[in-house]
């Protein structure tokens, strides 16, 4: 008799196809759950919601069943089960492995990142609290030739941005809203108002804060305050007489909007453009063209000087947006007062000053500022002299930013709206980090990530590790210092399973190669970035095996940033996904990640998605050994460890 070979049928053949795309790790968890049965009942898919912290009831776990049920029919059809299990009882739901794994990978259900909730304390000052911020809001595309309009205002203020920045200036005997000393098309200041009404309470309700650049002559502030009072209403902030007071928490100020201005003589070209908008005249980007040095004022005047050249005849220089990354040390005084002006702010009409309830700094007046006492104020600094501060004054920072706020905002010369390392500005303890909404890329990213924490309400409770009682400077209360050496508090494990669906074709004549670029982001010394291996020829792969430890000195501002992107040998990889994550609110366990494309959205219909398994070591636990599965432990708000259960140890291959 001849040598016999088994040829596995076409069904047998699909079902271990199938099983390529679902994790060693899944399948393992699946049969330790399942047991002899081979499958799971409402029971048991009870207790596992249960162990991740979901709340559920069995009607709502008969109705998740169903929809897993249909995700495994579209996803893995030949893996899942045609019919309830022969020694189901009749009419109870029972859940196969294709099941199992829908289960896992519903972001809804089983996020890696609650959402759905405001956890933070938000009765304090908001002092205490990053804003979610917005730089130039009404600009569609860049800095120099994009039009202004509602809707950059309202995407902004649905993703749950609170800070919106209106540019006013002179259009005749109305108000116009425009980047000025450009060549972007203006908008109505009435349009923009009433937009910002209609949708600033949609995705939060905590306050809305205007931040006004002011280019009025005092007949036009007059109307500016009509206006405010106008259309925003009842719901417009009047600030209270006592301007000593500390600023009121966001609680206090539910479903307001509040005013802050910025002047508009930071410089002195600021005030040649307000002695020409206080005769009806629009200033002219020629005024700009005989000044020497650039200056850090935000945007008026760098852009104003290079839209000149441009009219001249000049080309904007290639390297638009960078700078010289590493500033001598200076000290914080001498950085403060480099651009003081010595002519005097203009007049400003009582009518519009009385509804600002955050006044902004001049330059040369930060210096007494920092130094203590006086109205609680906003100071606005630019990206080049935050740098420099951060370096040579950085508990100046943090100290000043206990009772006062800080808003950085980005280099003049980002023509084409790219954004500033927002990480830098919020170790520094400053709250706003102005952020060009309409850009894209990772320094965006990163506040998306940071305001998806505390339910995505556009105010997250900074560490308490800002506001030590009694701090002594050097002593143990000491005002933080990011920069300084600090021991391991925590070490962030991070495996990534698998990844589902990208919905884009990178390849016309083969399946894509997919790898992912897993960093961390916050302090200096947690900063790090790892890749996985590339994952050729699937739409579907696997990572598993690969696992990364993040020690991190400072978990409270630790952000964690995963990229998906598809490796191309011949240039630069594709991008296919993102997300963004507050580590101090991830939840531990084997967890699904619905991912994001360059703008921050959600993929479209969801299917976009990683699944992976997150845990936290503290300083004196091994990095070797297996890991626990379906944990409900999460860092918390100051980076001590929540308690949660494990369901059941699976090791590593």
């Amino acid at each position: 008799m001849g040598n016999c070979i088994c040829v596995p049928s076409g069904k047998i053949r699909s079902k271990l196809q199938a099983l390529k795309h679902v994790p060693h790790t899944v399948r393992s968890l699946f049969e330790e759950l399942a047991g002899e049965k081979g499958f799971l009942d409402v029971d048991d898919v009870q207790r596992i919601l249960d162990s991740q912290g979901i709340g559920s009831s069995p009607a709502q776990t008969r109705q998740l069943i169903a929809k897993w049920e249909k995700a495994a029919a579209h996803d893995h059809p030949h893996l899942h089960l045609k019919r309830p299990h022969a020694d189901a009882p009749e009419g109870r739901e029972q859940l196969d492995l294709a099941g199992f794994y829908a289960l896992l990978l519903d972001a809804d259900v089983n996020a890696v990142h609650d959402v759905s909730k405001v956890t933070h304390d938000m009765s304090l000052p908001l002092s205490h609290y990053y804003w979610y911020t917005s730089h130039n809001s009404y600009l569609s595309g860049n800095q120099l030739t994009s039009d202004s309009s509602a809707a950059p205002i309202v995407d902004a203020l649905g993703r749950g941005c609170r800070v919106i920045e209106l540019d006013v200036w002179p259009d005749g005997n109305n108000i116009k809203v425009v980047h000025g000393m450009t060549l972007c098309k203006p908008a109505p200041v009435t349009d923009l108002l009433m937009a910002i009404k209609e949708h600033a309470f949609v995705a939060s309700e905590y306050p809305v804060v205007l931040t006004i650049e002011n280019h009025l002559p005092p007949v036009l502030q007059q109307l500016l305050a009509q206006l405010l009072r106008d259309i925003l209403g009842d719901q417009l902030f009047l600030p209270p007489s006592d301007t000593n007071a500390p600023l009121l928490s966001p609680a206090d100020l539910v479903r307001r909007f509040v005013i802050s201005d910025k002047p508009i003589s930071e410089t002195e070209e600021g005030v040649k453009g307000a002695k020409k908008a206080a005769n009806d005249a629009v200033p002219n980007a020629d005024d700009f063209l005989q000044e020497g040095e650039l200056d850090e004022t935000e945007g008026t005047a760098d852009v104003g000087r290079t839209q000149g050249a441009a009219v001249a005849g000049s080309a904007v220089p290639e390297a638009a947006g960078a700078h010289d990354p590493s500033p001598p040390a200076e000290t914080a005084e001498a950085v403060l007062s480099a651009t003081v002006s010595n002519e005097a702010v203009p007049e400003y009409d009582d009518s519009f000053s009385s509804l600002i309830y955050i006044p902004c700094l001049k330059p040369n007046e930060y210096v007494g500022a920092f130094k203590g006492s006086g109205r609680v104020t906003m100071a606005n600094i630019g990206e080049p002299a935050f740098e420099k501060l951060a370096k040579s004054g950085p508990t100046l920072l943090t100290k000043f930013a206990r009772t006062n706020v800080i808003r950085v905002y980005p280099y003049g010369l980002r023509f084409d709206s790219s954004n500033l390392d927002p990480t830098l500005a919020w170790a520094h303890g400053a709250q706003l980090a102005a952020i060009n909404m309409q850009g894209y890329g990772r320094h965006l990213w990163l506040q998306h990530g940071l305001f998806s924490a505390n339910g995505g309400c556009g105010y997250v409770q900074k560490p308490d590790f800002f506001f030590p009682p009694g701090a002594v400077e050097g002593g143990p209360g000491a005002e933080f210092d990011p920069s300084a050496k600090r021991p391991v508090k925590t070490t962030l494990r991070v495996r990534i399973i698998s990844g589902r669906d990208t919905h884009k074709r990178f390849d016309a004549l083969k399946p894509p190669d997919f790898f992912v670029r897993v960093a961390i982001y916050g302090v200096p010394a947690d900063k790090k970035k790892i890749h996985t291996k590339t994952h050729k020829n699937t739409k579907h792969p696997i990572w598993e095996k690969e696992e990364f430890h993040f020690p991190l000195t400072v978990p409270e501002l630790a952000l964690l940033a995963i990229e998906v992107r598809e490796s191309d040998t011949l240039q630069r990889d594709d991008f296919a996904c993102q997300t963004c994550l507050p580590v101090a609110e991830l939840r531990a366990g084997l967890r699904a990640i619905a991912m994001k494309d360059k703008k921050g959205n959600v993929i479209p219909d969801g299917r976009a998605k990683l699944l992976v398994d997150v845990s936290f070591l503290d300083a004196r636990e091994q990095t070797g050994g297996g890991l626990r599965i379906l944990e409900t432990a999460s860092l918390g708000r100051n980076g001590a460890e929540g308690s949660g259960r494990g369901l059941v140890d699976v090791p590593i291959d």
